[in-house]
């Protein structure tokens, strides 16, 4: 997905460069025409030059339509291209990252060399089957989707975030110590009782586990946490 950006925002670079050498042109040669009284009267005179001058201008004009509908080409590549991603690694009912994110995350992870200890944590909402049964399935989902507004606001200065499937979350830190856990764990609690004294009836009920290594691969991290919090059942 980088590899893409990177080459469409390269190519947009070069469009642009060759729209700006394609105006100079133009302009120059225009100039050249317009002050020269000279080259002007020999070019009304010869009907050769006359016509060459003439297909020069037609090729310039027709160059610069044609950079006009590679960027519009261009921008709906990117616009395609985010939709793409949108659907293919954001998580559609939350907008978060999904599992095929936590795919990516876990590759990009094994080829970077590790720098401190990595925190996995798992979250898993303990009370949303009782929501769904209460309240419709529609306040299950606003209970989710308003857990992962929190659980992001909270853990975006601090790393990865993501919905792991149904209704276990991951967070993803690297260069983490225990205080710096803490300090995610202190900001999403405090986060969390804000919500639930405001939303009493369906509150948001979380199990959690996490393990914190600098040893061990990010598979087996996210394997040791989710077998820890399975346990809890």
């Amino acid at each position: 997905m980088n590899k893409k950006k990177g080459f469409l925002k390269s190519y947009h670079r070069i469009k642009f460069a060759e729209l700006i050498l394609l105006i100079i042109i133009e302009v120059t040669y225009f100039c050249i025409i317009y002050n020269d009284r000279r080259l002007r009267t020999a070019v009304y005179a010869n009907p050769v030059l006359f016509r060459l001058c003439c297909m020069m201008w037609a090729v310039l004009i027709f160059s610069l339509l044609f950079l006009c509908i590679d960027f519009y080409l261009l921008r709906r590549a990117v616009n395609d291209n985010y939709d793409l991603n949108r659907v293919a690694y954001l998580d559609t009912l939350t907008g978060i990252p999904n599992r095929n994110s936590v795919d990516m995350l876990i590759g990009n992870h094994q080829d970077a060399q590790a720098q401190g200890s990595t925190c996995c944590i798992i979250f898993r909402l303990s009370n949303i089957c009782e929501v769904n049964q209460s309240y419709g399935h529609e306040a299950g989902d606003n209970l989710i989707r308003d857990f992962c507004t929190i659980l992001q606001n909270a853990g975006k200065p601090y790393g990865f975030i993501a919905r792991n499937g149904g209704n276990d979350f991951l967070a993803v830190f690297d260069a983490c110590d225990e205080k710096r856990m803490g300090q995610f764990t202190d900001c999403l609690n405090l986060a969390v009782a804000d919500y639930n004294a405001e939303h009493a009836a369906a509150p948001i009920l979380l199990d959690s586990a996490f393990t914190l290594s600098a040893d061990e691969t990010i598979t087996d991290l996210i394997a040791e946490t989710a077998h820890k919090i399975d346990r809890l059942k």
